[in-house]
């Protein structure tokens, strides 16, 4: 997958439970850094969240993606759009404009809020699947984790992006599309999904455009994906509490209704959910 230039980043660990993940988000940078495998989070848990509680836009936005070998990129610069710039020959801001103003002009009888502006526009469009400059990303690395494993093979590991921003905004510019650089943009709260995702975006002005700051990467193995995402389940991180909407509450329940069975059974699954993990 194309896109944003990410040069060297960082696979911090490979993880198999959700515990061993929440110790390494609750690990400091420096941590990371020396390549320290095992983080024991009792000592930090209380400072490193309780920082994150105090940041109103957190410095660390975290993105699941169902397969560790995708690069980060917005949709508009995957293979498929870049092949279909390339058949009609349009250039990527074209192509951008084109698909923007179509989804303006036919998307309002939908909207429960009218965007104030282009920005707010754009992310109500990325966030129902059209394909945009923007990115997404979560500030709850658990919304993140669930995303990298609600779907995919278990012959495919999927990862966890972590990125570290250093509180570099993209929305000085009015125009989005006149941007120079990757920066981060926190929508306001125009769709209930964004504010229960804890929804932002990396606004990217080109393909392969430089990331200013690191990009690193957890990885779960394929193996680890339904053991993974019942324990989230356990916690109520859900598609039905991701996605507040019918869509959202009948996918969750067809999962629930699956062969494994109801979390009612939890208990016994989890008995031997790690060794069939591993």
């Amino acid at each position: 997958m194309t896109g944003a230039n990410v040069g060297r980043y960082d696979e911090i660990a490979v993880v198999e439970e959700i515990q061993g993940f929440v110790a390494l988000v609750c690990a400091t940078p420096e941590g990371h850094r020396s390549g320290q495998r095992i983080v024991q989070p009792q000592d930090r848990v209380a400072q490193v969240m309780g920082s994150r509680v105090d940041e109103v836009e957190p410095r660390t936005v975290f993105r699941g993606q169902a397969d560790a070998r995708w690069v980060p990129a917005p949709k508009i610069d995957r293979p498929d759009y870049e092949r279909h710039r390339r058949w009609r020959g349009i250039d990527r801001l074209g192509h951008e404009r084109q698909l923007f103003d179509h989804f303006v002009k036919t998307s309002r009888p939908h909207l429960e809020t009218v965007p104030g502006n282009d920005w707010e526009a754009l992310a109500i469009a990325q966030h129902f699947g059209l394909a945009t400059r923007l990115l997404d990303w979560t500030a709850n690395p658990l919304a993140a984790l669930f995303f990298a494993v609600e779907d995919g093979s278990e012959s495919v590991d999927s990862a966890v992006w972590f990125y570290s921003h250093g509180g570099d905004l993209a929305v000085g510019p009015s125009d989005p599309f006149s941007i120079d650089e990757v920066g981060l943009f926190y929508p306001p709260h125009i769709a209930a999904r964004i504010v229960v995702q804890s929804a932002c975006f990396t606004a990217h002005p080109q393909m392969h455009a430089d990331w200013p700051q690191s990009l690193a990467l957890i990885r779960i193995p394929g193996r680890c994906r339904e053991h993974i995402r019942r324990q989230l389940a356990g916690l109520g991180v859900s598609r039905a509490a991701l996605f507040p909407d019918l869509e959202g509450l009948a996918s969750n329940a067809n999962w629930l209704l699956k062969s494994r069975g109801l979390p009612a059974g939890q208990q016994q699954y989890e008995a031997g959910g790690a060794a069939h993990c591993r």
